[in-house]
């Protein structure tokens, strides 16, 4: 059973950056910014989740609700940072910016929780910053229609920022609270981050938006059960008989093969080799990080 956990958590963890993909390419045409309204749906859909969940833990404390800000801050930072860069620029790579956040969970470690700089630590940062150098070498192969550019950048680096941070804050709340209040500091944080997306939502450009809700509104209800899904699942699995050596890089790493795959064969992007070599290293230095959190 662990083995299927595991499974889904790897499925679950490539579903954010793909289905952001699939809608952007289902609603290409449609007026207006539809991103926006995905983001709304998507949030929505994880705190039902988390209310649902919070309400089978039934444990709550009003000290949980500062980590809830801070995670719901940075939570509705990453959706919108994602959605916007897969808009924007290749779902590879915005995979890859998601994935190599765990980064800021290291360095900010080592920093704030005393986590020891050793071998895992200094050789996973080494990758990263190689893998980033690759990513952003070579030329860029004809015929893609998506290709990095000023405003990918902004929305990937915010991705980046927004997904470091959740991690942060959570595991430090995990941390502070002995592993307990879990689901009921995500279901506030969702809250937070559902009128954060309400308010991006209500100031956006909506001509388009029931358009792209009727052709599809599906995607954003499933990448919030995904994200739901992937968390939920890496709970259960912190008590299982796998070691979290194994857990962490094989989500990590098998979440973002299955977006690289996804990206070649369905979104047809073409990659140089400077840019595949940086994704393998940035694979690498993910499960790396892992290993050594």
């Amino acid at each position: 059973m662990d083995y299927i956990f595991l499974l889904i958590s790897v499925i679950c963890g490539a579903t954010t950056s793909i289905l952001a993909g699939f809608y952007d390419k289902k609603t290409s045409g449609i007026s207006g910014d539809n991103s926006a309204v995905y983001n709304l749906i998507l949030t929505a859909t994880g705190m039902l989740c988390w209310c649902v969940s919070s309400l089978v833990e039934m444990s709550f404390t009003a000290s949980v609700l500062p980590y809830s800000l801070g995670t719901g801050a940075f939570f509705a930072c990453a959706m919108i940072g994602t959605t916007l860069a897969v808009k924007y620029g290749p779902v590879s790579l915005t995979s890859l910016f998601s994935q190599i956040s765990l980064i800021g969970v290291s360095v900010y470690g080592i920093i704030f929780w005393n986590a020891p700089l050793n071998v895992w630590a200094i050789t996973g940062i080494a990758a990263v910053i190689l893998s980033i150098v690759l990513c952003f070498s070579g030329k860029e192969k004809e015929g893609n229609e998506k290709k990095i550019n000023a405003k990918w950048l902004i929305f990937a680096a915010m991705s980046f920022v927004g997904n470091a941070g959740c991690s942060i804050i959570v595991k430090q709340q995990q941390l502070d609270f002995g592993g307990t209040n879990g689901s009921c500091t995500m279901f506030f944080a969702l809250s937070f981050a559902l009128i954060i997306t309400a308010v991006v939502f209500i100031f956006s450009d909506k001509s388009g938006c029931k358009a792209a809700i009727k052709r599809a509104g599906y995607f954003p209800v499933a990448a919030g059960a995904g994200n739901f899904g992937l968390n939920f699942f890496v709970v259960l699995l912190a008590t299982s008989s796998l070691s979290s050596n194994v857990v962490y890089p094989v989500i990590a790493v098998g979440g973002l093969a299955i977006s690289m795959l996804a990206s070649v064969l369905i979104f047809k992007e073409k990659l140089n080799v400077f840019r595949w070599l940086g994704i393998a290293i940035g694979a690498a230095a993910t499960a790396v990080l892992s290993i050594g959190a």
